[in-house]
């Protein structure tokens, strides 16, 4: 299993990305499990768009994820991963 994170700045580099990527997936004899298939849109105005379809890909929205150790959000704001990490501090430190 791989995770996959495509960045894009609108709808239509989005679909670009995802298809270059469908290919070479089908290339290698891959497939795309389109259960776990997520968006997350980082504005500073919120939309209510709760999923996105682009070919015959379905985007489920998504408030935050984990990518590379961190949680991204919509908000681009780290302040929820700061307190994790402070909490797991504390939980460390109390066990010494």
């Amino acid at each position: 299993m791989c995770d996959v994170v495509i960045i894009s700045r609108n709808l239509g580099a989005l679909e670009e990305a995802l298809q270059e990527v469908d290919s070479t997936v089908q290339e290698i004899g891959m497939i795309i499990n389109k259960e776990r298939i997520k968006f997350i849109k980082v504005r500073r105005h919120t939309h209510r768009c709760r999923q996105i379809a682009i070919g015959g890909y379905r985007f489920e929205r998504v408030s935050n994820f984990p990518y590379l150790g961190s949680t991204l959000n919509g908000h681009n704001n780290i302040s929820e991963e700061i307190t994790h990490g402070i909490k797991k501090g504390n939980r460390a430190c109390m066990q010494l």
